[in-house]
């Protein structure tokens, strides 16, 4: 190989490494601005009274369907949940922004650990919905069935394209 072909290469591999610092700087700027479009204020958080709408098919969970509810009522703030049927416990949050009014998609997941065969798993549950900006939005879970009546830490997420906005944890308690 000849030295002139040795610089050649070499010039390509910085010019590649520039090009490499240039790119990760652009994703981390437009992380920055995703991160920076969109804030959230926890509102408040507990055991909630709710109404019943209808329900919204959600193959990403347990039962495969969400509830649609109406009128949110916090009964207790209280992140120590009991473990039993009918319980609802979730989120209500601002989704704030520069375009309050818009409506944007989000993903609410709904995790929590179980043990099978002796190992610890982490099990979550996800749904897509959409939140108007500006406004107060409810997420939670409430206890249909004995088989989620999982005990232990359950936390809440919700996820504007990939990244996370808020994140609460409750703890279930055997009743």
């Amino acid at each position: 190989m000849s030295q002139h072909t040795q610089v050649n290469l070499e010039n390509i591999n910085v010019t590649n490494t520039i090009i490499s610092f240039l790119f990760v700087g652009l994703i981390c700027s437009i992380n920055a601005v995703a991160i920076e479009r969109y804030r959230v204020e926890l509102f408040d958080y507990g055991i909630y009274e709710t109404v019943f709408m209808k329900y919204d098919n959600a193959p990403n969970t347990s039962e495969g369907k969400i509830e649609r509810i109406s009128h949110k009522k916090l009964l207790r703030r209280t992140e120590q949940i009991p473990g039993k049927k009918g319980t609802k416990f979730g989120i209500r949050y601002i989704l704030g922004g520069a375009q309050q009014g818009k409506d944007v998609e989000v993903l609410v997941k709904v995790m929590h650990s179980v043990t099978v065969d002796d190992q610890v798993i982490s099990k979550a549950n996800e749904w897509l919905t959409t939140k108007r900006i500006g406004r107060v939005s409810f997420d939670g879970w409430k206890f249909n069935t004995d088989s989620e009546l999982i005990h232990g830490d359950w936390t809440i997420q919700i996820y504007h394209e990939g990244t996370k906005l808020v994140e609460k944890s409750f703890h279930i308690f055997k009743t």
